[in-house]
């Protein structure tokens, strides 16, 4: 089945910015997301295993056949943004 889905293109910061600078600019994306239209959930693709870590710390859920690759539902980022 076909389920909509928006796909954050890839999100990085200077090293030399303040620490969670990065998470600053995730929920910015997720605000802005919310906003464009109706989808079931936020995609990423992780660059590297801390990465992972990180989005999964988040709440994100790897996919079954690609651990860079996850989701975080809608329903659930909503509510880490209000």
């Amino acid at each position: 089945p076909t389920i909509g889905t928006t796909l954050l293109g890839r999100i990085a910061r200077d090293r030399k910015t303040a620490p969670g600078f990065g998470s600053i600019i995730l929920k910015e994306a997720m605000k802005k997301s919310l906003e464009r239209g109706s989808f079931f959930a936020l995609e990423v693709e992780a660059k590297n295993d801390k990465l992972v870590e990180y989005y999964k710390s988040i709440g994100f859920i790897p996919l079954l056949d690609d651990k860079t690759h996850l989701f975080l539902p809608r329903a659930t980022f909503a509510k880490l943004i209000e």
